[in-house]
């Protein structure tokens, strides 16, 4: 029989009856001690066996003996109860209890986190230290798990207080529980706090810390944390094992794998499925199907998650044959595919015929198993049909769900997103709002992007607004989404505020606020910001040096942008991308050192970079610099020959210079060769309704005039501040300054 480590976590925090105080000998009990002996043993057995029929009977010959409200047998007929699964029934006696002892309370607190009444268990926590009973370490254990499942921090650092105030925190058992709710409420940082404090360590807190890493996506200090766990030597187990290969398989580490390969075999684990799926998983993650079939191979026994784990890896690895020969395979051996199967059988190629016939075929599948109605497997096909741009498809199965809960909606908004359709996909979340779900981390991502790309500011407020309710802000994408959301739509005020309103941030928010200021053109703030990033020891990664080499550049501080990018590799160990290259190409050329700009882009490992040689071909243009123009332009052409800004500048350049039948030849080129730039798309918020339109689109005639109007109100008010426009409107059929 395997085990899941989720439960055997939970077992090894909650399992304390060997730890705490025991209860009252039955013998100083006022009451007769034979017949109270009887009756503890008959719970007791009933208890064992989760006979909650043999348990009603006792609870009958308690009530008409009249010891229905001893609190003894009361806590003893609450554990029977909830050990079976009756809340109901094990309020009931709780209730009938004349003066409920610490045991009671005890009992009734575990019952509802056990049975995952969580708000119920803090509320009842409250109640009993109302009634001035002391909480012991069993309940400290039982409200605190409860803290954890309902990731309520706050709640859970007011109970932490209470522990300290008792001289708990030096109690084993809940120091883990600690340690563990810190870690799935949120906030690693008070998790590790408590670790480092503790006196006393068992494998259980070592675990709970080692899942935190995990759950935080910091696999490097999970690994670490391991090895130190093997220098003290610590005896593992397989919760241990499965996180740590989780590590490994996210770090793409195969050595350490299989270190911990022949960890599992020395201990004798391997009759673990669970841990056995998870080590097939870690090889393929790693690239080496090999050995992940031979795990699976040398197995004696495989269930359906085994299974998975080795259709998985095929299907990541793009090995369309593995993957549906092992499919078939395991229905032939008599295990049923489930919808984990099905949802990896639909993560096919995008965007291609034959993915999306291999699609349907799946489709057909989960159709003969009856398992269409299913939320998990209905948003995996939209995500399938979206991808493999049949949003008819998608809409089809959105709409023959049974039920929509906040997966499916989260899949057709998400599917939206990806095909460019943020409008539709703004129009479907206000919709989903009126379903009046509760929204997740990812869900709130995406409406916020969304509301992004099309400058909704109305519609992100409102967001913003059901954010705070749901208690998301903190949440690391979500609050990097709303600054971005904010920036994007013109308020960097309120980005700012956003930001520093949050209690923590990690490199995602840092990069998200250095961004807003660097795209409002605020160059000063996105440095001073990286600093206050560095002071707060805070490490950028690829993303914020894109940022700060693009404010370098806005400033003219080519030294100091030179120096930043020279440190990538030596001081921060991150390989430079082709954003990195072009950020300094534009450094240098806004600078003017135009020979230094295109070395840079000869001697970079990246071949076809269009925007490299047309971003410093702009900047040919700005310094008059023909003969560098003509190099750049030339460039672009061997890379794209129909390449409609690079037609534009040169023949600016041109222009500029004089050569005005030059300008008109490359025009004409253009022209003939259809190097046609596509319309620029922009949107207008108007009553809180999003619309959009191109230069001269006329159609939407009943909000053409308001559009307008608003325009030409814009127009106005720049006018007034000192702002010309570049090009008026008798310009705009200049053949050579448009783009078609």
């Amino acid at each position: 029989m395997r085990n899941d480590p989720k439960n055997t976590h939970s077992s090894l925090l909650g399992d304390t009856c060997d730890v705490f105080p025991k209860q009252p000998d039955i013998n100083t009990q006022q009451q007769n001690p034979i017949s109270f002996k009887h009756l503890f043993r008959l719970l007791q057995d009933c208890i064992k066996r989760k006979d909650i029929a043999s348990g009603r009977k006792v609870h009958d010959i308690i009530k008409k003996n009249s010891l229905e409200s001893n609190a003894f047998l009361g806590s003893h007929l609450i554990r029977m109860f909830a050990s079976c699964g009756s809340l109901v029934d094990a309020t009931e006696v709780f209730q009938m209890l004349s003066n409920p002892s610490i045991f009671s309370w005890g009992a009734i607190i575990s019952a509802h986190s056990t049975l995952g009444h969580m708000e119920e268990t803090i509320s009842l926590y409250h109640s009993m230290c109302s009634s001035n009973i002391r909480p012991d370490g069993h309940v400290f254990v039982a409200v605190l798990k409860a803290c954890s499942d309902s990731t309520s921090l706050r709640e859970g650092r007011m109970i932490h207080v209470d522990v300290v105030r008792y001289k708990l925190d030096s109690n084993v058992f809940v120091t883990n529980i600690l340690v563990d709710m810190y870690c799935k409420c949120g906030s690693l940082r008070d998790g590790q706090a408590v670790f480092d404090m503790s006196q006393e360590k068992t494998l259980v807190t070592w675990g709970a810390l080692l899942s935190g890493y995990i759950q935080y996506g910091l696999p490097k200090k999970a690994l670490y944390l391991f090895l130190k766990m093997q220098f003290k030597g610590l005896e593992v187990d397989n919760v241990v094992f499965i996180s740590v290969l989780q590590a490994c398989g996210s770090l793409k580490h195969a050595y350490y794998g299989k270190l911990i390969h022949v960890c599992i075999i020395e201990t004798c684990h391997e009759s673990d499925l669970l841990l056995m799926s998870t080590l097939i998983d870690m090889y393929a993650k790693c690239g080496q199907m090999e050995n992940a079939q031979d795990t699976f191979d040398t197995m004696q026994s495989r269930d359906v998650i085994v299974w998975n784990a080795l259709i998985g890896g095929y299907a990541e690895s793009g090995d369309d044959l593995h993957t549906i020969s092992l499919f078939l395979l395991m229905q032939e051996q008599g295990v049923e595919p489930d919808q984990v199967t099905y949802t990896i059988l639909l993560k096919g190629r995008q965007s291609s015929t034959s993915a999306l016939d291999r699609g349907k075929l799946v489709h057909n599948c989960i159709i003969s198993r009856g398992l269409e109605s299913s939320t998990v497997v209905g948003s995996s096909l939209i995500d399938m049909y979206i991808k493999c741009n049949s949003t008819e498809d998608a809409f089809r199965v959105f709409e023959l769900l049974p039920r929509h809960d906040v997966v499916t909606w989260s899949a057709m908004i998400a599917g939206f997103i990806y095909q460019g359709k943020a409008q539709d996909a703004v129009k479907l979340s206000q919709k989903m709002r009126l379903e009046r779900l509760e929204l997740n981390s990812t869900t709130f991502s995406s409406i916020l992007k969304a509301c992004s790309s099309i400058a909704a500011f109305n519609e992100g407020k409102l967001i913003h607004a059901d954010v705070l309710k749901s208690g998301y802000e903190s949440d690391v994408y979500v609050a990097s989404a709303l600054i971005d959301m904010f920036a994007n739509c013109g308020s960097l005020v309120d980005a700012r505020r956003l930001f520093d309103r949050l209690s923590s941030k990690d490199v995602v928010i840092w990069n998200s606020i250095i961004a807003a200021c660097a795209e409002h053109s605020d160059f000063a703030s996105a440095l001073q910001y990286y600093e206050h990033m560095r002071r707060e020891g805070m490490k950028p990664d690829d993303v914020t040096f894109t940022s700060l080499l693009s404010a370098c550049s806005h400033l003219g501080l080519v030294l100091e942008g030179c120096y930043h990018f020279n440190s990538l590799r030596p001081n921060h160990g991150i390989e430079p991308t082709i954003d990195h290259y072009n950020g300094v190409v534009d450094l240098l050329g806004r600078a003017g050192h135009l020979n230094e700009a295109i070395d840079m882009l000869h001697m970079m490992p990246f071949q076809e970079n269009v925007i490299g040689w047309t971003t410093l071909l702009d900047h040919c243009k700005t310094h008059g610099d023909l003969e560098q123009g003509e190099r750049c332009f030339h460039c672009v052409l061997s890379i794209d020959q129909n390449n409609c800004a690079a037609y534009v500048l040169m023949s600016r350049i041109y222009a500029y210079a004089g050569r005005w039948e030059d300008a008109k030849r490359l025009e004409d080129v253009r022209l003939s060769s259809t190097s046609w730039k596509k319309p620029g798309q922009a949107f207008l918020e108007i009553d809180n309704n999003v619309y959009d339109f191109v230069v001269g689109d006329k159609n939407n005639i009943e909000q053409y005039r308001d559009m307008y109007a608003k325009l030409d109100r814009l127009r106005m008010y720049m006018e007034e501040n000192g702002y010309r426009p570049l090009m008026d409107r008798s310009s705009r059929d200049d053949s050579i300054l448009s783009c078609g």
